[in-house]
């Protein structure tokens, strides 16, 4: 009785098994999908160069720091332009970058990179401009007095018509002083111009503008003494 019974039990779950899986063979599996083309990944890029100079980044240059997850060799593509600037951009991820003259602050342009098959999403180079100081410039000055009469100019005495680029504040500096008189210059620009007794005719001295960092060119003050109508 209980050989029988185990009997039927094995022939029931044998007719399962043979019913599920028919002869005990699994079924072939369905081939695997191609693995995803992913895309090359490209990396943001910073760099700075001082005003009017032009910018030259050797190979890789932007490239340096992006990469290809199977090792295939990228090139660089150009998007958009920078606004500030010219760009020459070269395939090798090398480039040179030209700010335009006066132009301070910061520039961008964008790529993407390319393994041949796929490209990388859109980054950004961005280009720090920064200011650099240039010299002031200093203009003549011409005044007149009298014989035996002094002439004083209070500031901004002869830095009057003198200018800076970059806004910097000026001070004024003796280069030569008169022949026939004496002088008195201050840093503010104001000066006492003293002519030698009974002297009549033009005299003259010359300065330079300083903005701490840099002297202008040398400037020429002409003094007419005794020669008005």
């Amino acid at each position: 009785m209980i050989v029988n019974i185990l009997n039927s039990v094995f022939n029931f779950v044998q007719g399962v098994v043979s019913t599920i899986f028919g002869s005990g063979v699994l079924p072939p599996q369905p081939p695997l999908p191609p693995p995803p083309q992913l895309r090359p990944i490209a990396r943001d890029d910073f760099y700075t160069t001082d005003e009017g100079t032009p910018l030259s980044v050797p190979a890789p240059g932007v490239l340096a720091n992006d990469f290809d997850f199977r090792g295939l060799p990228l090139t660089a593509i150009l998007i958009s332009n920078p606004s500030n600037g010219t760009l020459t951009f070269n395939s090798d991820g090398s480039f040179v970058y030209t700010p335009n003259a006066g132009f301070t602050g910061t520039d961008t342009f964008t790529y993407q990179a390319s393994n041949g098959v796929s490209r990388s999403l859109v980054a950004t180079v961005t280009i720090t401009v920064n200011a650099t100081n240039q010299p002031p410039v200093a203009n003549d000055d011409s005044y007149t007095t009298d014989v035996d009469t002094p002439l004083t100019v209070p500031a901004p005495g002869v830095l009057a018509n003198d200018t800076d680029p970059n806004g910097d504040p000026l001070t004024a500096q003796l280069v030569d002083g008169p022949a026939n008189g004496t002088l008195v210059l201050n840093p503010d620009g104001s000066f006492t111009y003293t002519p030698d007794t009974g002297f009549s005719g033009t005299d003259s001295f010359t300065y330079q503008a300083s903005d701490g960092s840099a002297l202008s060119n040398v400037a020429t003050v002409t003094i007419d003494v005794g020669l008005t109508p």
